[in-house]
C-alpha cells in the first residue's frame, strides 16, 4: 500500500467497543479485598485467571458466585459502537488485517473476541502478562502481525497507551476522542491519509 500501513491495531473498550462502568465486579471485589488500587489493577490485568479465581486469590471464594453472575451481566451489554462494524467489513472486503490490543481483565477478554471475530489476532494483557504502556505488550503485537512495526497503525482512545506507547515501540498511532465527536473511520482515514503524504522538505 502507497501510505506503507499494512494492518491496523485497535483498542477495545471506548475504542472498537462500548465501556463498561468504573464500578463494576472486579471493582467490588477489589474493594470487599482490601487491597491497594495498583496492585489489584496489575494482577487483574496480567493474569490469565477467571474472576472466581481471583476471588480466592485474594481471600474472598464466598463473593465467587455473585460477582461472576454480575460480569456476566455487565458483558453481556457490551456492545460495538454503532460504525464499527460497517468499518471492520470494510477493511475485511479491502483485505487489510487488523488486530485488536487491549488492557483487560480475563473476564472481558472473550467478550470482545465475540464482537470482533475476523481480527488476525487479540493481545491482550492478560495473555501476555504486559499491559499497555509497557513496551512488551507491543512487542507481542508486532510478534503476531509478522511485520515492521512502521506498518503498523495503532488506534485508541487513551493517549498514553494507544498513541505515545506504540509511537516508542516504532509504529504509527492515531487518538481516537469519541467525546469531541470523531469515529473510527475519521480517525483512521485521517492517519493513513497523513502516512502518505510525502516529507516536508527542509531549507
Amino acid at each position: 500500500m502507497r501510505h506503507g500501513v499494512r494492518a491496523i491495531v485497535f483498542d477495545a473498550f471506548g475504542t472498537l467497543v462500548t465501556p463498561v462502568r468504573r464500578n463494576g465486579p472486579y471493582q467490588a471485589l477489589a474493594a470487599a479485598a482490601n487491597v491497594g488500587r495498583r496492585r489489584f489493577r496489575d494482577d487483574a490485568m496480567t493474569l490469565d485467571v477467571p474472576l472466581a479465581e481471583l476471588a480466592a486469590i485474594y481471600g474472598r471464594p464466598e463473593l465467587a458466585r455473585s460477582l461472576t453472575t454480575e460480569l456476566e451481566a455487565e458483558t453481556a451489554g457490551v456492545r460495538l459502537f454503532a460504525e464499527v462494524g460497517p468499518y471492520l467489513d470494510l477493511l475485511n472486503w479491502r483485505g487489510l488485517p487488523y488486530a485488536v490490543c487491549s488492557n483487560l481483565a480475563q473476564g472481558y477478554g472473550e467478550r470482545v473476541k465475540e464482537l470482533v471475530p475476523a481480527a488476525a489476532g487479540y493481545v491482550m494483557s492478560y495473555e501476555v502478562a504486559a499491559y499497555k504502556p509497557q513496551p512488551a505488550i507491543y512487542q507481542a503485537v508486532v510478534d503476531l502481525l509478522g511485520m515492521e512495526p512502521s506498518r503498523i497503525l495503532f488506534v485508541g482512545d487513551t493517549v498514553g497507551a494507544d498513541v505515545d506507547g506504540p509511537r516508542a515501540s516504532g509504529m504509527k498511532a492515531a487518538h481516537l476522542n469519541r467525546i469531541a465527536g470523531q469515529t473510527l473511520l475519521s480517525v483512521v482515514a485521517r492517519a493513513l491519509r497523513d502516512a502518505a503524504a510525502p516529507p516536508m522538505l527542509e531549507g
